[in-house]
Protein backbone atom coordinates (compact mmCIF):
# COMPACT_ATOMS: atom_id res chain seq x y z
CA UNK A 1 0.00 0.00 0.00
CA UNK A 2 2.40 2.66 -1.10
CA UNK A 3 0.79 5.82 -2.38
CA UNK A 4 2.85 7.89 -4.74
CA UNK A 5 4.04 11.06 -3.11
CA UNK A 6 3.82 14.06 -5.37
CA UNK A 7 7.29 15.27 -6.23
CA UNK A 8 8.04 18.90 -5.54
CA UNK A 9 9.35 20.91 -8.42
CA UNK A 10 11.72 23.79 -8.07
CA UNK A 11 10.76 27.35 -9.04
CA UNK A 12 13.12 27.00 -12.02
CA UNK A 13 11.38 23.80 -13.13
CA UNK A 14 7.99 25.50 -12.76
CA UNK A 15 9.20 28.48 -14.82
CA UNK A 16 10.53 26.11 -17.49
CA UNK A 17 7.19 24.26 -17.56
CA UNK A 18 5.31 27.54 -17.97
CA UNK A 19 7.61 28.69 -20.76
CA UNK A 20 7.27 25.36 -22.56
CA UNK A 21 3.48 25.52 -22.28
CA UNK A 22 3.48 29.05 -23.72
CA UNK A 23 5.83 27.98 -26.50
CA UNK A 24 3.62 25.02 -27.40
CA UNK A 25 0.49 27.20 -27.37
CA UNK A 26 2.00 29.84 -29.65
CA UNK A 27 3.58 27.23 -31.90
CA UNK A 28 0.28 25.40 -32.24
CA UNK A 29 -1.45 28.63 -33.23
CA UNK A 30 1.23 29.37 -35.83
CA UNK A 31 1.08 25.84 -37.24
CA UNK A 32 -2.70 25.99 -37.61
CA UNK A 33 -2.52 29.37 -39.36
CA UNK A 34 0.17 28.16 -41.76
CA UNK A 35 -1.56 24.85 -42.42
CA UNK A 36 -4.82 26.55 -43.30
CA UNK A 37 -3.33 29.27 -45.49
CA UNK A 38 -4.54 29.45 -49.07
CA UNK A 39 -1.08 29.81 -50.61
CA UNK A 40 -0.40 27.98 -53.89
CA UNK A 41 3.29 27.54 -53.07
CA UNK A 42 3.10 25.20 -50.06
CA UNK A 43 5.00 22.43 -51.86
CA UNK A 44 8.20 24.46 -51.95
CA UNK A 45 7.64 26.79 -48.99
CA UNK A 46 10.18 26.31 -46.19
CA UNK A 47 7.87 27.92 -43.60
CA UNK A 48 5.01 25.59 -44.54
CA UNK A 49 7.28 22.52 -44.42
CA UNK A 50 8.64 23.46 -40.94
CA UNK A 51 5.11 24.10 -39.69
CA UNK A 52 4.15 20.66 -40.94
CA UNK A 53 7.05 19.06 -39.03
CA UNK A 54 6.00 20.91 -35.88
CA UNK A 55 2.39 19.82 -36.39
CA UNK A 56 3.51 16.19 -36.53
CA UNK A 57 5.39 16.58 -33.24
CA UNK A 58 2.40 18.26 -31.59
CA UNK A 59 0.20 15.42 -32.81
CA UNK A 60 2.54 12.86 -31.22
CA UNK A 61 2.52 14.78 -27.93
CA UNK A 62 -1.27 14.99 -27.93
CA UNK A 63 -1.56 11.26 -28.58
CA UNK A 64 0.78 10.56 -25.67
CA UNK A 65 -1.24 12.83 -23.39
CA UNK A 66 -4.47 11.10 -24.38
CA UNK A 67 -2.91 7.77 -23.47
CA UNK A 68 -1.83 9.20 -20.10
CA UNK A 69 1.85 9.32 -20.98
CA UNK A 70 2.40 12.79 -19.58
CA UNK A 71 0.26 14.97 -17.38
CA UNK A 72 -0.88 18.32 -18.55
Amino acid sequence: MSAETPTKITPEEQKMRELMERLITHTTTLVVKVATCKCNHTADCAVYQKAREIAELIDQIQEMREKGGSGG
